[in-house]
């Protein structure tokens, strides 16, 4: 079950066809998502931080030209500590962010979560594999439509 309004993303900029994720605790070198994405034959870049701290940092230095700007956020929201909530609600009252697409990862029938999420404008919330590669798939053909 896909949820959400489903994803919509203006215009093409530097960095659109590239995924941030953001993962607890980084597995290989950009985490677990990679090589899922490498699975279903998906060819868009992942780049993995650690946590929601991290996340904001690389961010808030893509807002200002140190990184390229993502076209997705990909926020796990069982985090600890900074959790995928804070990620999500800082990135989504960002000027210079909102026309990253913002995918949440939720746990299956949260619908509570699922609420809250759309609430903060998030575009697509998912609770398995299938769903996300999904969800990436509808972004990786707008990006190769963008530039083809």
């Amino acid at each position: 079950m896909i949820v959400g309004y489903g994803i919509s993303v203006s215009g093409s900029r530097d960095g659109a066809d590239y995924v941030l994720n953001i993962e607890e605790e980084l597995k290989g070198r950009n985490g677990d998502l990679a090589e899922e994405l490498d699975k279903w034959g998906l060819t868009l870049e992942v780049r993995t931080v650690r946590g929601g701290q991290e996340a904001i940092q690389y961010l808030r230095e893509a807002q200002n030209g140190k990184e390229r700007i993502p076209g997705a956020l990909i926020a796990d929201l069982t985090f600890g500590c900074f959790t995928g909530w804070e990620v999500l609600t800082w990135a989504s009252k960002q000027v210079g962010l909102r026309p990253v697409a913002l995918i949440a990862r939720v746990s299956e029938g949260d619908t509570d979560g699922i609420k809250l999420a759309q609430r903060l404008g998030v575009h697509r919330c998912v609770s398995s594999s299938e769903e996300l590669v999904s969800a990436l798939r509808v972004l990786e053909d707008f990006w190769s439509a963008c530039v083809g």
